[in-house]
């Protein structure tokens, strides 16, 4: 899908189907993609197949609740890039990044102009693995971060059961509001919990 003026829909999938492979490009000022999701899910990207998702060039991608997934079941593969200008926001929609066992999920948010805002909650490696690149000045805003978030508990032993990635060169991350955060390094992460 190539969108050079407002696309509407109640959902989007890209990849849906496990040999699915689906390619989607918002590029341009009046290149819009508005998902008014009218049921549990809104947009994926890789939903049992291979997805991805390019929104640049002041390309703006808008979902209105439901859910969004970013690599969802089995083994999809899920990529969105946010580049070159390219606007995404997702109000009332939880977004998982690897959502499943066995999924992949990639988020690129990149460069100074380049944003994803979210007024809820941005899940990386839910059971699957989750990579969140924002690199030369992208921003990524949400209300809330997870990493890593579902446990192993087999066995009597506690561990977290999937990886997470974080790329953040060349940006500020503010961890509290008065203390900023450089980085010129690459975070890759195999979380262990302390249990």
């Amino acid at each position: 899908m190539n969108a050079f003026g407002t696309v509407n829909s109640s959902a989007g999938r890209l990849g849906n189907f496990a040999t699915g492979q689906g390619t989607g490009l918002i590029q341009g000022t009046n290149a819009r993609w508005e998902i008014n999701a009218t049921g549990a899910s809104g947009l994926s990207v890789g939903n049992m197949g291979t997805g991805n998702l390019t929104i640049q060039q002041r390309g703006w991608l808008i979902v209105r609740n439901g859910e969004n997934t970013i690599g969802r079941t089995g083994t999809s593969n899920g990529t969105v890039t946010v580049q070159l200008g390219g606007r995404v926001n997702t109000l009332g929609s939880l977004n998982t990044i690897g959502e499943s066992t066995g999924s992949m999920g990639t988020l690129n948010v990149l460069g100074n102009t380049s944003t994803w805002t979210s007024n809820s909650a941005l899940q990386f490696g839910r059971e699957g693995t989750g990579v969140l690149n924002v690199l030369d000045g992208g921003v990524v805003t949400s209300t809330s971060g997870i990493l890593g978030q579902d446990f192993d508990n087999s066995g009597g032993n506690k561990h977290w059961k999937r990886n997470w990635q974080m790329d953040l060169r060349g940006i500020q991350v503010a961890l509290l509001p008065s203390v900023p955060f450089q980085s010129s390094r690459r975070f890759q992460s195999r979380v262990q919990s302390p249990f």
